[in-house]
This record gives structure tokens, sequence and C-alpha cells, in this order.
């Protein structure tokens, strides 16, 4: 199920995304008076397609759901009927072809502002930005962080939740090698430390920046109460009901959900002894074979019961971001103009050696991502979507030949010299375009098998 959720979200957003950037080509080229030929809703055999318009332009439907193309009049690809030389691509001013060929890009960031948009009118749900432990010795305990301090923002950039504070960490440490924190202690005092960094390219890596800097979230404590037992899991193999509290496992005892999360997360497929007590008060005990699940690639161990959460109690741990229409647009240009300059620095980062090359996804991680986030809700859905369609933006619009970038620098090169380059070095510039491609995916791939395998 798990699998189908990734397959079925990563299909949903790439071919979402790439349909509204063919069809920003599409639609530009119909503005400018181009010939369109075909438009394509996916890739391979047709499944359905209809005449449109006095053009005649064909509409079609293929079996791949994984993004689309545009077909225009085009010199290049064949004789131009007699009358139709003014509608030929290939026969437009450097201005107009550029105009086509970069509304696919820019159609990419508007997605994602819109989709930000509603995602900042509807609210976001984050854990507040509290700090839990601080490893003595680390960045975070030089700099003077200790546990229960809010952090309220990083340099000039607000960070009321943990997701924009990873964010502007993340940011911060590709820029700078001293970050100032705005922090307010348990007691209320505000005040600002300054956090060292000394080896940014390793805080680069995934999952390595806050172990790096040596600090953790400040986590809800819950006690190891069951709220729900799931059907033919191991804790209902075992007689575990709801409402029931772990007491031990293997002898260790349970203080925390977390300390229980931990433990049976460390060991999937063996088998412990479990002693825990009924709402009565009874005290029983069982042996249970805990089950397998994989999170991040990685096999962790399921019991098959869900914590009882008090009344009112996330009221403490978590926060509500929302916003009116025009804050939330606002918003949404701010995060989406971020996105796309990390994700600038880092692509930087990744040729200079200052970040990390496993920051580099391919469509296996991608997928996991999706379904991840097509589990958490729809709005959650909906800001990977918005990530996902910067990126695609991003790349589409660098200078490497075979891409829109490419061809929006040859536009350049053909304005600046009054016509266009040899047809001998574009065809050299394609060949570069594609190593560079296949070097990028073969990277990709390369960390998405290591990620998980």
């Amino acid at each position: 199920m798990i699998v189908l959720l990734s397959i079925l979200g990563f299909a949903l957003a790439v071919g979402v995304i790439v349909t509204i950037h063919e069809f920003s080509h599409f639609a530009v080229a119909r503005l400018l008076g181009i010939k369109v030929e075909r438009f394509s809703i996916g890739f391979g055999r047709p499944l359905w397609r209809r005449r449109m318009g006095s053009d005649g332009w064909e509409l079609v439907v293929a079996a791949v759901p994984l993004g689309g193309y545009v077909k225009m009049l085009d010199g290049r690809e064949g004789p131009i009927p007699p009358g139709l030389e003014h509608r030929a691509f290939d026969r437009q001013s450097v201005a107009r072809r550029a105009a086509v060929v970069a509304a696919g890009p820019l159609s990419n960031f508007a997605l994602a502002v819109f989709l930000l948009w509603i995602v900042f009118m509807a609210g976001t749900v984050g854990l507040k930005s509290f700090v839990g432990a601080v490893r003595p010795g680390t960045p975070a305990a030089r700099a003077g962080l200790v546990r229960g301090d809010r952090i309220l923002a990083v340099g000039s950039t607000p960070t009321p939740i943990w997701s924009e504070l990873d964010l502007a960490l993340f940011n911060a440490v590709l820029v700078r090698k001293t970050i100032p924190l705005e922090v307010r202690s348990g007691r209320g005092t505000v005040r600002t430390l300054r956090l060292k960094v000394s080896d940014p390219r390793a805080l680069t890596a995934p999952h390595a920046l806050l172990a790096g800097l040596g600090f953790a979230p400040a986590y809800p404590r819950l006690r190891p109460v069951v709220a729900r037992v799931e059907l033919h899991s191991p804790a209902a193999r075992a007689g575990l009901r709801s409402g029931d509290r772990i007491l031990s496992l293997d002898g260790k005892p349970v203080r925390s959900w977390a300390a229980l999360v931990r433990f049976v997360s460390a060991r999937p497929g063996k088998s412990v002894r479990l002693f825990y007590t009924t709402p009565q008060g009874i005290e029983r005990s069982a042996s249970v074979t805990l089950g397998r699940a994989r999170v991040a690639g990685r096999p962790v161990g399921r019991l098959g019961i869900y914590v009882r959460v008090p009344k009112n109690f996330g009221r403490s741990f978590f926060e509500r971001v929302r916003a009116g229409p025009l804050a939330a647009f606002g918003g949404a240009l701010r995060d989406t103009w971020s996105i796309t300059t990390l994700t600038l620095r880092v692509l930087v980062g990744m040729i200079d050696g200052t970040a990390s090359l496993r920051n580099l996804s391919g469509p296996i991680r991608i997928a996991d991502y999706a379904g991840r986030s097509l589990r958490t809700g729809i709005f959650s859905f909906l800001s990977f979507i918005g990530l996902i369609s910067i990126s695609i933006g991003l790349l589409n619009i660098l200078p490497i030949p075979l891409l829109d970038g490419g061809h929006l620098l040859y536009y350049a090169v053909e304005s600046v010299r009054g016509r266009p380059l040899p047809e001998q070095v574009q065809a050299i510039g394609q060949r570069v375009g594609l190593a560079l491609l296949t070097v990028l995916v073969g990277l990709a791939l390369y960390n998405d098998f290591v990620h998980f395998f």
C-alpha cells in the first residue's frame, strides 16, 4: 500500500507539474500566432485524440501520464506548407522564440506560488521551535544554547516552527560561518547567540544539520499508554488493549513514549519480553515478535500501537501558522524565492565543494517523499508539489543545452551575433548537455541507492 501511494503521488505530482509546464509553451505559442500541430498530455501510445480549433491542432492523451509535449510547425523538422512560413517557430524573432521557451519554467514558479498561497491560507501546523537535548562540546553548546530555549529567528528570518527553522538554518550554513540566533529562554529572557560553523559541507548532507550543530527539537513527553491497537499487529497478538501502559521491554523500564519508540524501532523482527499494566492496575507480561517496516529506506521495528494524547496537549508544543489572502500571497512569494535561492546555493556548493553531493535526489527518493506527503494530508502534498515545481523550473532554466535554459542561451548569443550559432556548434552543445544530464541522473540514482539500500 505504501509503495502504491508513493507511485501514485509521484505520478500525480510530476504529471501535473510537467503538463502545466508544457501547456505554458503551448499557450504562449498560440497567443503569438505560431502554429501548434499537437499538444500531448502524457507520452507514448495515444489513448485518445481530437482535432481542435480552426487551426486543426491535435489534442492527445497518451499512455504514460508523466508530463507531455508540444509540437509546433518548424522548418528544421520538415517542409513548411506554402503560405505558413510566417507561423513557423524557427521563422520567429528571437524575442518571440524566447518568450515561448521561457514560459515553461516561469509557469513552474507561478504554480509553486499558487500552491504555497493556498497552504498559507489553510494554515500549517508544526512543532514549536523549542530546543531539546544539547550535546556538550558542539557548536550549539559553545554558543550558549540550552534545553528549553525557543529559537525565535535565524538572522532576520522568523522561525516559529521547526520546519521553518530547519530551512533557515540550512540556508544560513551555506552562506556564513557565524549564524546569529534570536533566542528566548524558559524564563522569557530574549538574547542573541552566535552559532559558529566550521565545516558547512558536512552539515549539508541529508539529516546531518542538527546532529552536526549539536541540538535537537524538544518533542512532547508522553506516557507510554496505548490509545489504539492495530488489527492483526504484533501488539494485538500479544493481547495489548486500549488503556494499557507499557512498563518495561526486556527488563528495561519504559518511562516515555519516545523511549518505547526508540527501543522498538531498533529491533525489527526481534522477539522481546513485554511487561504492562491494564487500566484496572493488573500487571501482565507477554512475548512478542516485532514487525518490520521501512522508514527513509531503513528497516525499523513495529509493535502496532498508537499513543494516548491528553486533551489540549498539543497547544503547548504545536502551533498553527496561518495568514489572510494578502499576507499568504506575500509568504508564498517569499518562500518560493527563498527555496529557489537555497536550491541554487546548493547546486553551486556541490560544484565548488561547499555542499554535499548527497543532496541530489533521484526519482526513487522523490517518489518516497511524494508518498509520505500524500499520507500526511492534502496540504502537505500541495507543499510537496510546489517544492518539486520549483526544482523542475530551476533545472529547466539552467543554461544547459537540451533544456529550456540552453535554448535561451543560444537565443542570447544569436541576438548579439545577429544570426544563429552554426548547426555544428549547436550539435556539440547538445552532446555536452546530454553528457551533463547523464552524469546528474547517474549521481541522483546512486544517491537513491545508497539512501535505501
